[in-house]
């Protein structure tokens, strides 16, 4: 099995997307993934040449905002997809100076929520009514309070 991270180009989210609709999963619009592209680093976790997740954060004043969509193929090498998304984090934190982390999770969502505590991060506060159509979000935080070993 081979992996590599590729910089996100808007070819690769459309890859997602359609896999992600082939097997029933609610997609982002690609207009809406695409103003997340544009507003900080970015990338494609590729394995055997499949997109197996887009991430990226959002940084400002040294606090990064990260996201992160994941495709079927990430479900299939969760370990692996697991140690890689470790790696990138790593390499993040220390090459944009990111003090602290956070990452916004739909309430209910709990692969997300479990993706988020699993990195050690916890729910800083509940925002009610955040999303496009009032739904409540968790504002999930990790400090730089630690020392990540990859």
């Amino acid at each position: 099995m081979e992996t590599q991270w590729v910089i996100l180009t808007i070819d690769k989210v459309m890859e997602l997307l359609e896999m992600n609709e082939k097997v029933g999963v609610a997609n982002k619009g690609p207009g809406e993934i695409s103003k997340w592209v544009n507003s900080g680093p970015s990338w494609a976790l590729l394995i055997d040449d499949k997109v197996a997740m887009c991430g990226g954060a959002i940084i400002k004043e040294e606090v990064g905002e990260i996201w992160m969509i994941p495709s079927p193929v990430f479900y299939k090498h969760i370990k692996t997809c697991i140690k890689c998304c470790l790696h990138i984090l790593v390499w993040g934190i220390k090459h944009y100076k990111v003090k602290k982390l956070q990452a916004l999770i739909k309430e209910g969502d709990k692969e997300g929520r479990r993706w988020a505590e699993h990195f050690g991060f916890s729910l800083e506060k509940r925002l009610e009514s955040y999303g496009p159509n009032k739904e409540n979000y968790g504002l999930y935080v990790r400090e730089e309070t630690w020392q990540w070993q990859v």
